[in-house]
């Protein structure tokens, strides 16, 4: 009896001891990015069968889990997803509308005096100095339509690199989540099933970062791996392999590049199923945000008009 009373005060004490332990871990990794606060199981230990019935011997640890909601964790990645897009949006939609807006470079102050001008030559049309106004104007909005395209130009160009560097990342992050994947399953199997909750904080925050970039989708296999899926189901990761994604030239306009994801050697553009993120954010952007040229009409009765539908040029009106 004093042997069996000695067994299950030790199982209490070691398992208390393996819960202190627990809440060490949680407290020492509080502001721990990524980290899950984790909790211990206990249960009862097979009771011994005496004469007079089943004598229980104290209690065991039966797991150590993570405290965190499967829900909660993909609704985040979703919202997290949005909040990086329209983030994205408005600070390039933000410089767009600053760059036009400009009192000195934009095109507000520019077309209103050109109209003025204008209007003042409607007005006189045999005056001379009106006329000489009106050219000065036009010259001046035409140096105000090239210093914009320029600019824009310029704002394409870093789009295109930032498109580069985002892939980039987003290969590194694929990788990582595949190594994540097999250092995962390799730890369930030595530790019997157990889950390695620290494994498993590591990759879900390394999924979280890819959401920032792009709208994600995973789904667990029986072995423990994620696979991770983008656009419209395109496999960015499978099990312990990564898919490469990279950038290449637009085959209609050599100054857009497209995004190819690469499997079995084969490249297929995905640009249009690209969604959500930084990166679905700059493809919305640069594809609804159209050249300057693009916007300038034709009117040769106001005397603008593009010259080889690449430069802008001014003509002043005919006399009367």
């Amino acid at each position: 009896m004093g042997v069996g009373l000695l067994s299950t005060a030790v199982s209490g004490l070691q398992a208390f001891q393996r819960s202190i332990s627990v809440a060490g871990h949680n407290i020492s990794n509080a502001n721990t990015d990524g980290y899950t606060r984790q909790r211990i199981e206990l249960g009862t230990r097979p009771p011994s069968f005496t004469g007079q019935g089943f004598i229980g011997n104290g209690v065991q640890v039966e797991s150590i889990e993570r405290v965190f909601d499967e829900f909660v964790i993909e609704r985040l990645r979703n919202t997290t997803s949005s909040s990086s897009q329209y983030e994205t949006l408005a600070l390039l939609s933000g410089r767009v509308s600053n760059l036009l807006g400009d009192d000195q470079a934009g095109l507000g102050n520019g077309l209103e005096a050109f109209f003025n001008a204008v209007q003042a030559l409607a007005d006189d049309p045999s005056s001379i100095p009106v006329r000489q106004v009106l050219l000065a104007e036009g010259e001046s909005l035409i140096a105000r339509f090239h210093n914009l395209d320029s600019q824009l130009d310029s704002m394409r160009d870093e789009i295109n690199g930032g498109l580069s560097n985002m892939v980039a990342e987003i290969n590194t992050l694929s990788t990582a989540i595949a190594e994540a994947n097999r250092n995962i399953v390799d730890a369930t199997s030595q530790g019997s099933g157990a889950a390695p909750n620290d494994l498993l904080d590591e990759r879900d925050s390394l999924i979280n970062r890819l959401s920032e970039l792009v709208s994600v989708r995973t789904v667990e296999q029986e072995n423990g791996a994620t696979n991770v899926f983008v656009g419209s189901g395109q496999s960015l990761v499978t099990g312990f392999l990564a898919s490469e994604l990279r950038t290449v030239p637009n085959d209609f306009d050599n100054r857009r590049i497209d995004i190819a994801v690469v499997g079995a050697g084969i490249s297929t553009v995905i640009t249009d199923n690209l969604t959500g993120g930084q990166l679905g954010a700059t493809l919305e952007f640069r594809d609804v945000t159209p050249e300057l040229s693009d916007a300038i009409l034709f009117n040769p009765g106001m005397g603008l008009y593009l010259a080889g539908g690449s430069r802008l040029s001014f003509q002043p009106p005919p006399e009367n």
